[in-house]
């Protein structure tokens, strides 16, 4: 009994090993609205954007990024891309929806999952709420 326990704890430690690393992949780089803090314990954040209406890099990838980045104290990514949101749900701590363009059904589960689970915060904000989500109706 106790070696399983010993594998299952070097399991759950190299799979949060793995998700952190998934962080890693990326560095500070205002222009494309990144923003990583050097301290492991920073809170992750991933902005949604795209869709018609806003320039949403500049406003709130970059702009909100910033802000949100806390000078160094947060890491914020920003994302057009729904599949790679989809795949930093399980990383981050908070996800904040600017976007009004549709989620594929991975990210919405996804989201979902992660916020009944109380294992994210979830921040909707002014764009995402003009979408009406017709094809989410649990949003």
């Amino acid at each position: 009994m106790r070696k399983i326990t010993q594998v299952l704890v070097v399991l759950a430690l190299v799979a949060g090993c793995k998700a952190q690393d998934m962080l890693q992949d990326y560095d500070t780089d205002a222009a494309k609205a990144q923003f990583v803090s050097s301290s492991p314990n920073a809170t992750k954040i991933a902005i949604t954007g795209g869709g018609g209406s806003h320039d949403f890099l500049k406003y709130f990838g970059q702009a909100d990024g910033e802000v949100l980045s806390n000078g160094g104290s947060n890491t914020v990514i920003y994302s057009e891309d729904i599949q790679e949101i989809g795949r930093l749900i399980p990383v981050v701590d908070v996800v904040m929806l600017t976007n009004n363009q549709p989620f594929d059904e991975t990210a919405k589960t996804a989201i979902f999952k992660a916020v009944d689970s109380g294992e994210l915060d979830l921040l909707i904000y002014h764009p995402s709420t003009w979408y009406n989500w017709k094809d989410w109706p649990k949003y």
